[in-house]
């Protein structure tokens, strides 16, 4: 069995209804973006909204990354395998 990691840009996440439930530890205004940093499946993730969003931290926000930008590398050899 092969052990794979997914990679995903903190810009690539989108929120969406059928989205993994989030918590928001924080959200940082940066201008011309919004940062969130939250917990998804027991994952740190970061990310990246160009968008406005009101947003304050501990809210529960459903993301999930967009299947068209996100890569899956085997782990041990860090080869791409595939787009999903």
């Amino acid at each position: 069995m092969t052990s794979r990691d997914l990679w995903i840009r903190p810009e690539h996440f989108v929120i969406a209804d059928d989205g993994r439930r989030s918590r928001g530890a924080r959200v940082e205004p940066t201008g011309s973006e919004l940062q969130i940093a939250a917990k998804i499946g027991g994952e740190d993730i970061v990310a990246v909204f160009r968008e406005r969003h009101n947003f304050k931290p501990g809210d529960k926000i459903r993301l999930k990354p967009d299947p068209r930008l996100a890569h899956l590398f085997d782990a041990p050899t860090g080869q791409r395998l595939n787009r999903l």
